[in-house]
């Protein structure tokens, strides 16, 4: 059984190996039309009925296009993964359209070696890839030859894909264009009765060593203990049942921890949020930090490691960040084990300096610095200005390679 179980996985990821050539072949001989100049018309695919971070990710992408004057058609590629039949599957959205793939490039290959390349859209062809290590890998950067240009959130990922010969630019996650004004301003720990709340979260398709949850839980048991003027909500979803026993088994006897393990529609998400007043995130690595960075313009406390994508709008507010030190990924850390042959680093935050920021925010709450980190992620924002129907972005000049068709058309 062993050795068949063996056999079974060695002949997927050769199926998988076989694909990703297929789609990288295809695609970046296929003939379109790419112009320095961005068209009216843009359909972006990627994992839209999602219910976690990428597809938050991709929806706000959509969102803020059409708040630039874009119009878009959404392409959810969920259905994709379903389907065995190679390169015959349409893409929606007009064939003069810009196309933007809001996946990275395990994902990006799948769905390009199912679409027809006669039946998708010609025009400029974007990728936006999010990546939590320090360094791109190198099947990530053979991936750029189907593109045009690759749209990145922040600066660490950035910094990853530094050795690509396409275009690279940042075009963080349009957090606050997109955001609506909160309704309730005050702070649930400061309506009568209610305990000081911290959030944490963890989606195991983002890895639970990634995540590091388990050290979020261990620090508030450091610093509150059995406190029933505290609590810490523990928010999961798609663990294993390995997984799940861990959290279960660090949170132990603490009654002022709660564990919900479900998945929740956006909404729902949205109103267990709100009944938290400050959102911890000891990662060991993120792309961005989306969770953080819509907590802060929800009006909520965050606390976060210093270090990855999250400091592009968290730098130099130190009440806000967790000391670290930086270790190597280990072969054993879930998702991300398969990468520590490239010998890549993330964060290992301090439980004692999350004990610390845990009990200094109880006490008062760092408005200024979150002010701060609310200004920046505004600032960080403005590069969408520069990306309007019509207009061509300094960074998106035509270059020429090898079976890619460059047509410069004034926009009609």
């Amino acid at each position: 059984m062993m050795f068949f179980n063996t056999f079974k996985q060695h002949m997927g990821a050769l199926a998988h190996k076989g694909i990703a050539v297929l789609a990288f072949l295809v695609f970046s001989k296929a003939k379109h039309q790419s112009t320095a100049v961005l068209p009216k018309k843009i359909t972006v695919s990627g994992f839209f009925e999602g219910k976690f971070g990428l597809g938050r990710a991709v929806e706000l992408t959509a969102l803020g296009l059409e708040k630039q004057g874009f119009i878009v058609t959404r392409h959810d590629v969920r259905p994709f993964f379903d389907l065995m039949p190679l390169c015959n599957q349409t893409i929606p959205g007009d064939r003069d359209s810009a196309w933007l793939i809001h996946l990275n490039p395990p994902e990006l290959l799948e769905v390009l070696a199912r679409t027809n390349p006669l039946m998708c859209p010609k025009g400029i062809r974007l990728g936006y890839w999010v990546w939590e290590l320090e360094k791109a890998i190198p099947s990530w950067l053979r991936a750029e030859k189907v593109l045009d240009a690759v749209l990145v959130p922040s600066q660490f990922v950035a910094n990853a894909m530094s050795t690509l010969k396409r275009p690279v630019h940042i075009l963080a996650h349009p957090v606050a264009m997109c955001s609506e004004e909160p309704t309730n301003q005050a702070t649930p720990s400061r309506l009568e009765g209610k305990p000081y709340t911290f959030f944490a979260q963890i989606d195991g398709r983002s890895s639970l060593s990634r995540k590091n949850i388990l050290t979020v839980i261990k620090a508030f048991k450091a610093s509150f203990h059995n406190d029933t003027k505290k609590k810490l909500i523990i928010k999961t979803q798609h663990l294993s049942g390995v997984q799940i026993n861990l959290v279960n088994n660090s949170i132990g006897e603490s009654h002022n921890i709660v564990c919900i393990d479900t998945t929740l529609s956006k909404s729902d998400y949205d109103k267990l949020l709100n009944t938290s007043d400050c959102v911890v995130s000891a990662h060991r690595s993120e792309g961005f930090g989306l969770a953080l960075a819509e907590a802060v313009m929800n009006n909520k406390c965050v606390l976060a490691t210093s270090w990855s994508g999250n400091m592009d709008y968290m730098k130099d507010q130190k009440e806000l960040l967790l000391d670290y030190k930086l270790i190597e990924v280990d072969s054993s850390a879930d998702t991300y084990g398969k990468y520590s042959k490239y010998s890549l680093v993330w964060a290992d935050v301090s439980v004692e300096s999350l004990v610390e920021a845990m009990k200094r925010v109880v006490s008062e709450r760092p408005t200024e610095a979150l002010d701060c980190v609310k200004k920046q992620i505004y600032k960080n924002e403005k590069e969408w200005e520069k990306f309007k129907p019509g207009i061509q972005p300094p960074w998106l000049l035509p270059w020429s390679s090898d079976g890619i068709e460059i047509v410069c058309l004034p926009l009609e």
